[in-house]
């Protein structure tokens, strides 16, 4: 058992804890609406997290489950995420939440596969998770207001963290970016990535295996719902041609045939500048900076989160509204 003190300790999660984690998120996300909020509530959905390649810890009090997080292993591109947390509402003064965390990144980076940690942090942590973490972790941007929290939208911070164990070699870009300046100095260079040259993958858009698509004529678009169905995330798109322009109607089209949804994203590879282009004139902009987020056999490739929002209220993030407008006008700058 990891031991912080005396009064809790922090372990990994194991089935009987299945019911008590399950819990915790019940009670950390109070039903202001019909149903389940947030998919941990489901015992199942915890289970089978367990039993793939996810990390769970807990942190107990004479045997009771008070605190838990997770990092969830994304296959497809190779990532480790710490996207799942709760703590007991009456143990929160305990530095619980905080501890797990550490205690979590400690066993991840004995792992070979782990070589990138990511994850999105409210505006609630933010300040907080980077005092505790002493520079270790790097703000990429946000996810333009993903997540709806008591009837609004809340843009929800993006942070990576190397393994000091096993670095990523990260394939630059080959040509120099509208946005390449602040992405060196405010991304790149805090992560001290070993950075080699090579070729970017002529697929434009990436992202996990879709769960459904959308049709229409030559063209069509993979996507999942994400975000408790609050989300499209676009994941791959194919049609009869590569260039912009064609995208450009294809994506159109195919949106208009999609599920229509407030909050539209997808992970474009930063070296498709002329289809990022396109998407503007579409509505997206992009608002996150992913830094060695795609994979590949010769390295990793760097990606942009691109994001169309038509909510009428603006994303809220209180007391760091101007950090969310920074990143979002530095990262279009001259697109």
């Amino acid at each position: 058992m990891l031991e912080r003190e005396s009064t809790y300790g922090i372990r990994v999660a194991v089935e009987r804890d299945v019911e008590s984690i399950a819990g915790l998120f019940r009670q950390a996300y109070p039903r202001t609406r019909g149903g389940p909020i947030h998919e941990c509530e489901d015992p199942e959905f915890v289970r089978e997290s367990m039993n793939r390649p996810d990390l769970w810890l807990v942190a107990t009090v004479e045997s009771r489950v008070v605190g838990c997080i997770a990092a969830v292993w994304h296959g497809w591109n190779r990532v480790y995420e710490t996207c799942w947390g709760a703590t007991d509402l009456a143990h929160r003064v305990r530095n619980i939440a905080t501890d797990l965390r550490a205690a979590c990144m400690k066993l991840l980076y004995a792992r070979r596969d782990c070589e990138l940690v990511m994850g999105y942090i409210r505006h609630t942590f933010l300040p907080i998770f980077e005092n505790t973490n002493r520079g270790a972790t790097v703000i990429g941007g946000h996810d333009g207001g993903m997540h709806v929290n008591n009837g609004s939208r809340e843009a929800i911070f993006a942070g990576f963290t190397l393994n000091p164990e096993h670095t990523p070699r990260r394939i630059a870009p080959a040509e120099t970016l509208p946005w390449a300046a602040f992405v060196k100095d405010e991304i790149l260079k805090p992560l001290s990535l070993e950075t080699i040259t090579g070729a970017y993958p002529n697929t434009p858009i990436v992202g996990p295996p879709g769960t459904d698509y959308a049709t229409d004529g030559n063209w069509r678009i993979d996507y999942r719902l994400a975000a408790e169905g609050e989300s499209l995330h676009i994941v791959h798109i194919l049609g009869s041609e590569e260039r912009a322009k064609a995208t450009d109607e294809g994506l159109a089209a195919l949106l208009s045939v999609a599920p229509q949804k407030e909050h539209v994203f997808a992970y474009v590879l930063a070296d498709k500048v002329a289809l990022v282009r396109a998407m503007r004139k579409l509505g997206f902009q992009i608002t996150a900076y992913l830094p060695a987020w795609h994979y590949t056999e010769h390295g990793r490739c760097d990606c942009l989160q691109v994001v169309r929002c038509t909510s009428p209220k603006t994303p809220t993030a209180p007391g760091l509204e101007q950090e969310v407008e920074r990143f979002t006008r530095e990262l279009n700058r001259g697109l």
